[in-house]
């Protein structure tokens, strides 16, 4: 099976077994739950997420995540300052030059606890572009050339101005300002549109509202153009990816994976073992004991990432129920930023 889809925002989604997915729009995202299935994203600043054993996830275009919970699975990162997040048992992962790749190592099994989380960037000396990595006894190993990936190019986007996205536009600006909503509204235009979903590998997207989900090996995409919205993924081997401005991402659950790329939003974990990324220009994060915090910094005039810094959660380095930026390097305290 092969969706396509070439919208603006757009999403494509796999459950079947060697399914294949592929989304060529700005900013849209392909998601893939079955085994051995592939998604796939070449627009700019698109999302490849795979929770199946054995899948791909990839992403060509400029600014793209490539996300995978999936064992013996692979993310790639061909596409100018992007990254490539490998979080299962024995998944590997690579990218061009300038790229940054996440690797995570598991003991074996299917429920095998997370050991390490590192991060390191293409430079062409210690990591080499095109090669595929993964993460054993801490240290990272050159394993195999990545596979050729063949995406087609976006093209040219067909800019859609309908009434109902200049109308969900202005929204987005009033919605800023709280104090011109009535209680009443504020709770409508918060709690109305909640999705919920609890069946395994399901696959969630939401741009209305909140959005909650607690089946093993699914994915949540949160696109919502209201800030303040809450969304969550509990199963195990989830990935819950959050791109709206604002509000907070909770993940937990064993190999559990939450993506913060909103603009100054939240992300947080709490469960031992799951992973926690703030990758969104401004964005906080915060975990419980034994949970991993991945942040980055960005250049403020092109808006792409300089720097991503992985630390566990240990009560000494960094507390636990506190927020974290990412800061010249370093992780300080959310509220001494700000």
């Amino acid at each position: 099976m092969r969706q396509i889809s070439r919208k603006e925002y757009g999403a494509a989604g796999n459950t079947e077994r060697y399914g294949n997915v592929l989304s060529l729009g700005y900013k849209g995202v392909s998601v893939n739950t079955a085994e051995w299935g592939r998604a796939y994203s070449s627009g700019e600043r698109g999302a490849a997420l795979n929770t199946g054993n054995c899948g791909w996830a990839a992403v060509s275009g400029s600014g793209g995540i490539a996300v995978t919970t999936g064992n013996e699975s692979l993310a790639v990162a061909a596409g100018e300052h992007s990254v490539a997040f490998a979080n299962g048992w024995n998944a590997l992962a690579g990218g061009r030059k300038g790229c940054f790749l996440i690797c995570s190592e598991y003991e074996q099994g299917e429920e095998g606890k997370l050991l390490d989380i590192q991060v390191q960037k293409v430079d062409g000396t210690i990591i080499q572009e095109n090669m595929l990595y993964c993460l054993r006894k801490g240290r990272w190993c050159q394993v195999r050339k990545t596979p050729e990936i063949r995406i087609p190019e976006p093209g040219k986007i067909h800019e859609q101005r309908q009434e109902r996205a200049v109308f969900w536009r202005w929204l987005q600006e009033k919605a800023g300002k709280l104090s011109e909503y009535p209680g009443r509204m504020i709770q409508n235009l918060f709690f109305e549109h909640e999705i919920s979903s609890t069946g395994k590998r399901n696959i969630s997207r939401n741009r209305m509202g909140g959005i909650q989900s607690s089946g093993s090996g699914s994915i949540a995409v949160q696109d919502s153009c209201y800030p303040g919205n809450l969304s969550s993924v509990l199963g195990s081997r989830s990935i819950l990816l959050h791109r709206a401005d604002l509000g907070l991402a909770l993940a937990g659950g064993c190999q559990t994976t939450v993506i913060r790329t909103g603009h100054a939003g939240s992300a947080a974990v709490c469960a031992e073992g799951t992973a926690a990324a703030a990758l969104g220009n401004g964005c906080k994060v915060k975990g419980m004991p034994g949970t991993y915090l991945i942040a980055a910094e960005h250049d403020l005039e092109e808006g792409y990432i300089t720097d991503i810094q992985i630390r566990k959660v240990d009560g000494k380095g960094l507390l636990p129920d506190m927020y974290y930026i990412l800061y010249e390097g370093e992780f300080i305290e959310a509220w001494k930023y700000n």
